[in-house]
């Protein structure tokens, strides 16, 4: 509606300027014509309508319709129509000599050539040509195309960008696609490992897997979770994963007012399964620490893990770059992610909302 409005604004801005230079222009040309006298001259209404009906009918209809379908003969017909038609009315011819056809005082004598009482001029002589006609002609298609121009390129820059918005959420479709069934294939292998053991925490864990299954399928088909949700999901997955971990030790710690804070969903989930994934050993006793806060309107995050599991191209392995890909996307220069590789594998994330 906004962009309609502003259309509207413009053609209304450069008509009214159109009709303001004529004015101008003539009345201070002679000391009996004022501006009144050519405002009411039906030649100076015929000069604004030959130029209005070019511009209007080449813009909207012959340009679109004819040059753009490839109906070169009849565009360029139409052209030479018109260019006649402004030859023959010649309407600045008429618009800047309105004045010399009204009635004249007598002269005096002495006070240059005389005219018939009628006060009317002589007619031209044959073969004028009305030169100022034909330039406007010519500027008014000039400045057609150049709004043709304007409007198809803003049109192929509105396009550029839909497609790229089109694009964007795809990415992130695909991402959440692929992030998901992975996390779920690895907590289905936990559950397994539970119950071939007949532990005696497999139906706690079921529970906890169910409330995880919950979250997932309510909340991550939306770009943004209540960071609060997000929390409760790993908190149930760290529950889940100690239940088969006798060797690891998780310290999990948070701070802050969640309820403000809004995150995409299993973001974080996807470091905190890379740190079990890798941090954890059978032989040896691991710990695993992670931290959540929000302070001063920023969300931080930090994840720590002894690296037990060898091989660097894994742990950049298709989770961790596309949580980096959806943070670019739905965070663009509003995030912090570092991480520091080595014995000790550590994540620090902070999102500014």
């Amino acid at each position: 509606m906004l962009k309609k409005s502003g259309t509207i604004f413009t053609h209304i801005t450069g008509w009214l300027i159109f009709l303001l230079l004529p004015l101008l222009f003539m009345a201070g040309q002679s000391e009996d014509t004022s501006i009144a006298q050519i405002f009411l001259s039906p030649y100076y209404w015929l000069f604004l309508f030959c130029y209005a009906v070019l511009f209007y009918t080449h813009t909207f209809f012959v340009f679109p319709e004819w040059y753009t379908g490839r109906k070169y003969f009849l565009y360029a017909a139409f052209l030479v129509v018109l260019f006649v038609a402004i030859l023959l009315v010649s309407p600045f011819d008429k618009l800047v000599s309105f004045d010399k056809i009204r009635p004249r005082p007598e002269h005096f004598p002495g006070d240059g050539p005389r005219f018939p009482p009628d006060g009317t001029r002589p007619p031209r002589r044959g073969g004028h040509i009305d030169i100022v006609s034909i330039i406007l002609y010519f500027l008014t298609l000039a400045l057609s195309i150049a709004v043709i121009t304007l409007r198809q390129l803003r049109k192929s820059e509105e396009r550029a960008l839909q497609a790229e918005t089109d694009k964007v959420q795809a990415e992130l479709s695909y991402l959440k696609a692929r992030i998901n069934p992975h996390f779920l294939f690895n907590t289905l292998n936990n559950l397994y490992a539970l119950a071939s053991e007949n532990h005696e925490n497999t139906g706690p864990a079921i529970m906890k897997l169910s409330n995880i299954l919950r979250y997932v399928t309510d909340e991550v088909s939306d770009d943004l979770v209540e960071l609060e949700k997000e929390i409760n999901c790993i908190r149930d997955y760290i529950g889940l994963q100690q239940l088969r971990l006798s060797k690891t030790s998780v310290e999990f710690e948070t701070n802050g007012d969640f309820h403000k804070f809004s995150i995409p969903p299993m973001i974080l989930m996807t470091y905190i399964e890379n740190a079990f994934k890798f941090g954890v050993s059978n032989r040896e006793p691991s710990a695993i620490k992670i931290g959540i806060s929000t302070e001063n309107g920023m969300i931080e995050f930090y994840c720590e893990n002894k690296v037990f599991a060898k091989g660097g191209s894994e742990r950049n392995g298709i989770g961790l770059l596309n949580a980096r890909h959806r943070l670019e996307h739905l965070y663009p220069h509003k995030f912090d992610l570092q991480i520091t590789e080595g014995d000790v594998y550590r994540v620090k994330l902070k999102i500014f909302n």
